[in-house]
Order: C-alpha cells, then structure tokens, then sequence
C-alpha cells in the first residue's frame, strides 16, 4: 500500500506538515546564530575583569577602552621581544666535570669533548652568521666545513678553521699557562688574541703554543698526538716529563690540589702509561710509586711526601 502524502495547499502553498517542519529549521539556525553573537553586557562584563587586573581605569569611553586596549597590545608585544632577544643573546655554556669528559654537538653538527673541568660558551645563534666559541679548559674538536670559518677563542690565543680535527688546551685556572694547539687533521690558523696578524698555519701532527708573555705562536713542531689525545680515552700518558708537569696535570684532570713538600725532586723525569684512569687515588698510587714517593691526602688536597 502507497504511503498517504498530504497534497499541497492551494496555489502551491506547502502543506501544514511542511511548514511545521521549515519552521523547525528556521527556529534552530536563529538559535545556532544567537549562541555566536556577543552581547554588550558580555563585552562590557570581559572589560570589568581585565580592568580589575590590569588596573585600566573602568569607567573610560569606549574610545579610550580602545586606545588603552592598543596600548597594553603594544606593551605585551615589545616584552614579549625584548625577552624573546634577551634569551637569544644570553650565552649558552657547557662545563665537563671534574674527573670526566662530556661531548656536545653544535648546530652545525660539530662536536667538542670537553676534558675534565672544562667550560665553552657560544651563543644560542650560533651559525646564523658566524660559528664562534669561548673554550676555557682542553677540548677536542671535529668541526663541520659549511663554507663560514670555525673560530675558538681562548684567554690568550684565537683558533680558525674551516673544517677539521684539533685539540686546544688553555688552563681556565691559571692566567699565565700557555694555550696549545695540536692538529690531527685538515689545517688551522693559529694567533694571539689581540694581535692577529701574527698568524701561523699548522699541518696535521704538528702543535704550537702560546702565552701572555710571547707576542706570536711558537713555530709549529711536530708532536705525538697519541700522548697529546689520550685525555679522550680516559688516559694519562707522560713520556719524559717532569713531576712538576705531571702533578700539574693530575690537578688540572681531578680539580684537585697537590701540595709539594720543600726538597722534592719536581724535575725529575718520568715516563707512564696510565689507562682507564678513572680516579685520583689511582694515578696518584701509581705515579708515586713510580717515581719513590709517597703523599697523603686531606680533603681534595694531596701533599706529597718522601718515602716513608
């Protein structure tokens, strides 16, 4: 059986049942646009709270809510740049501790391990339009050729490159330690800080310094670059050196201090292999041992004695 549809009124009119649904229509569009629209006493009502807490005064015209709105828009956008440049510009630092290595890779993939009680600074733009650090302490580099030079600036010296794998030592303690430089591989500029224009150029295996004192690099020398890296196995090797430098090396590795007692042979030398040196205890057992003497320890002090 065919369902019964109401015809349509007369003269094409919609039937009763149609009209009752449009209106229904009708009816539900006015409320989706009334839910939409904001009236003035909810404008006016948003106004008394911000008001309240900004300490805009209430009772200004709608002119000059508007202007003070502009106003306070204007205000929270130039914070919002001033803070946005501040953190921009502010430096960022990384420090090894002491006793271990820590590896950071740049924004331009280069990496830098940084020896033990070591610190370098760059700023967050690094690499927008130069690619600067401020190393203080010994780090290894591996820098990533971009076509725009690598410069590391210690206290004393001024390193450039453009790509390539170097280590820098420049003691942060002590102001009048010498900054080395030794080149694995590639090539690199070498001056002092303040007078650029005595500038060296080293080849891979060769190393130079400088200090406070020296207007220019020393001349590059050829050096073993397996004692000189061997800070980035955990390692401590010392071929023919003193045991003043080596006591100054423990110091600078652990961040500890080594007192001498008067008379003790400090330039007699020693040559030791040490790996996998993880502690203090440890080397300072085994260098002594080595070279006939004995220490005790107070603290992160060790005073070094003769033989008992």
């Amino acid at each position: 059986m065919t369902p019964h549809t109401p015809p349509p009124d007369d003269k094409g009119k919609l039937s009763k049942t149609d009209r009752q649904e449009l209106n229904k229509l009708l009816d539900d569009a006015s409320k989706v646009e009334q839910s939409i629209k904001i009236s003035e006493e909810e404008i006016h009502q948003a106004f008394q709270t911000v008001a309240t807490n900004t300490g805009i005064d209430a009772t200004l015209s709608p002119a000059r809510k508007r202007w003070h709105w502009v106003r306070y828009a204007a205000a929270a956008i130039f914070l919002c740049c001033a803070i946005g440049i501040t953190y921009l510009f502010s430096p960022q630092t990384v420090t090894a501790t002491n006793g271990e290595t820590r590896t950071v890779q740049l924004s331009d993939l280069t990496s830098i391990t940084l020896n033990s009680g070591s610190t370098i600074t760059y700023p967050r733009w690094f690499g927008w339009w130069e690619r600067t650090v401020t190393l203080q302490g010994e780090a290894f580099f591996e820098v990533t050729t971009t076509g725009e030079p690598f410069k590391v600036l210690t206290r004393n010296a001024l390193v450039t490159v453009m790509g390539t794998r170097f280590n820098v030592r420049s003691p942060a303690k002590n102001t009048k330690a010498r900054t080395t430089v030794f080149l694995e591989e590639g090539k690199v500029s070498f001056a002092p800080r303040h007078h650029q224009d005595q500038t060296i150029i080293l080849q891979p295996g060769q190393r130079s310094w400088i200090s406070a004192q020296q207007s220019k690099p020393a001349a590059p020398q050829q050096a073993d670059g397996g004692n000189i890296l061997a800070w980035l196995q955990q390692e401590l090797t010392f071929e023919n050196q003193s045991l003043a430098t080596i006591f100054s090396e423990l110091s600078h590795r652990f961040g500890i201090n080594i007192q001498i007692k008067a008379n003790q042979p400090l330039q007699k030398k020693l040559t030791i292999y040490l790996p996998d040196v993880d502690n203090v205890e440890q080397a300072m057992q085994d260098i002594c041992k080595a070279s006939g003497l004995n220490y005790k320890q107070k603290g992160d002090t060790f005073i070094i004695l003769k033989p008992l």
